[in-house]
């Protein structure tokens, strides 16, 4: 049932995938291989919440998740909400390892045109942590959705790898004081994810270069 549910929504990103993704294998103990699943592509933070998003709306029918990060709530319209509901904040974004953007590789390919153009692709690699807030009528609730919603996490972990994010897992569950208010109607549950993401710019070479042709030769005529 996941294989067929990941198809469709590789079918949904992209409906000329042809699912290509490399993997490395090793042995343990000799006796099991384990299979670490990498793309070949990157994803940004919000590539990550698009997914998400989509997860969220096939598998989780009973819940509405708002994919605008930090989306300032009004308790008053709340109060009406049909269903619990899911929003996100981004807790923290750094980079990782490298200060700057780095060259992964040079591309070849043919333009609008027809002519050939060079450029390279330059990745960064940031850590997250995103924080997931939970809202529901009841306690019961609340709980259901927060396991349901962990559980999904864990069970679209390879997926979210496979289509460009580096690392995910569970970091900590919290008591966030800033839905103090929101507490005495909903019951809340805040929880927080480390997301490891790479974010990759193509940058063609022919590009940069008339770009800066242009500007030097507006720089001579003011002369």
């Amino acid at each position: 049932m996941n294989d067929e549910f990941e198809e469709l929504l590789q079918r949904q990103q992209n409906p000329n995938i042809d699912n290509k993704y490399t993997t490395k294998v090793f042995s343990t103990n000799n006796t099991k291989k384990c299979v670490i699943q990498k793309s070949d592509k990157g994803a940004s933070l919000f590539d990550f919440i698009k997914m998400l998003d989509k997860i969220i709306t096939l598998s989780m029918k009973n819940v509405s998740f708002v994919p605008d990060e930090g989306k300032t709530l009004a308790l008053d319209s709340m109060k009406n909400m049909d269903k619990p509901l899911i929003t996100y904040k981004v807790n923290k974004r750094e980079i990782k390892d490298e200060l700057k953007p780095r060259v992964r590789q040079e591309i070849e390919e043919l333009d609008e045109n027809n002519e050939k153009r060079t450029g390279d692709v330059y990745g960064q690699r940031f850590k997250c942590e995103i924080q997931f807030n939970i809202f529901s009528t009841t306690y019961e609730q609340a709980e259901d959705i927060m396991e349901e919603f962990e559980t999904l996490m864990i069970s679209f972990a390879g997926y979210f790898k496979r289509n460009g994010v580096a690392e995910i897992f569970f970091k900590q569950h919290i008591t966030d004081d800033a839905y103090v208010k929101f507490r005495e109607t909903f019951s809340v549950r805040n929880l927080i994810y480390y997301v490891e993401i790479e974010k990759l710019t193509v940058i063609f070479k022919e590009k940069i270069k008339e770009i800066e042709t242009l500007a030097q030769e507006n720089e001579d005529s003011n002369h």
